[in-house]
């Protein structure tokens, strides 16, 4: 029952670490966009200058977009890493919260230590 359970929860964690793995793996095959297009020096007509800028705001869009969509699967990364730091955390601490001492009750546990000294 006990290897059942430690199956269980290491078919877990590593479904965990591979979906940390993929997501990161798909992060770095998908190109950033570039920081900011060339602005033209000078500008001819208005009507070239509106043009350029709804394609300069079109672009800027589109990379707010790209940088919102990767904040949210790092955020999404860092959560699942959170979550994985937090159990291995309550693995460490199991053995000390579990130990056979806090059984007992209080006075049972003042007599033995009171017996074991004499």
């Amino acid at each position: 029952m006990i290897l059942l359970k430690l199956k269980t929860k290491y078919q877990q964690e590593i479904l965990n670490w591979e979906h940390l793995s993929n997501t990161l793996m798909a992060l770095q095959t998908h190109p950033q966009p570039s920081v900011l297009p060339d602005l033209p020096l000078s500008l001819s007509t208005e009507r070239s200058s509106d043009s350029t800028h709804c394609e300069l705001a079109e672009t800027l869009l589109l990379q707010v977009e790209a940088q919102e969509a990767f904040i949210n699967e790092v955020s999404t990364l860092c959560d699942a890493a959170e979550s994985i730091c937090s159990a291995q955390e309550q693995l460490l601490k199991q053995p000390f919260i579990y130990l056979p001492i806090w059984e007992s009750s209080p006075r049972k546990l003042i007599t033995s230590l009171l017996c074991e000294e004499e």
